[in-house]
């Protein structure tokens, strides 16, 4: 395949699995950022606050080829919109870094994902599953909290 055919496939693959996470979170009301089904589970500003650390995390691992070192990262604070702003810079770098490796790999080399070097395929598919691990955890919530959300619609409407 063409490198630059191939790149952009990949930064499409990640950006639809962002833009699919984001979906879930239109219309969500104050009560459901926090809602908690249990204590050992994560609510949506929790998961936000953690998908901004797993971009970073990415990054850093795309950029220097080793595990990322997590106890550097700080889970960013703030309200649902900081939050969803921060969400969108960290999967910008995300995107870019991810564009580097492969420019310096290729389609048939390889790119270091949470320290793990893996064909740029297997990568972009570790790197796109967080989003949509995710975004199932925020369906659930709102199912929970909104019986009458429908989640087809609500994702897949548009």
């Amino acid at each position: 395949m063409d490198p630059v055919l191939f790149e952009e496939s990949a930064l499409n693959a990640l950006d639809h699995a962002r833009r699919h996470l984001l979906k879930h979170l239109r219309g969500v009301t104050e009560e459901q950022i926090d809602w908690k089904p249990y204590p050992e589970c994560k609510s949506i500003r929790e998961t936000l606050s953690h998908l901004v650390v797993d971009d970073l995390a990415a990054v850093q691992s795309l950029e220097t080829g080793r595990e990322p070192e997590y106890g550097s990262f700080e889970a960013p604070r703030g309200t649902f919109d900081e939050l969803l702003a921060r969400l969108e810079e960290t999967h910008r770098a995300v995107l870019e870094a991810v564009a580097q490796a492969l420019r310096k790999s290729g389609s048939r080399g390889s790119i270091c994902a949470f320290g793990e070097w893996r064909h740029p395929c297997e990568a972009v598919s570790m790197l796109a599953s967080e989003d949509y691990y995710h975004a199932g955890q925020i369906a659930f919530i709102r199912m929970a909290t909104q019986p009458g959300w429908d989640y087809y619609s609500s994702v897949y409407g548009d």
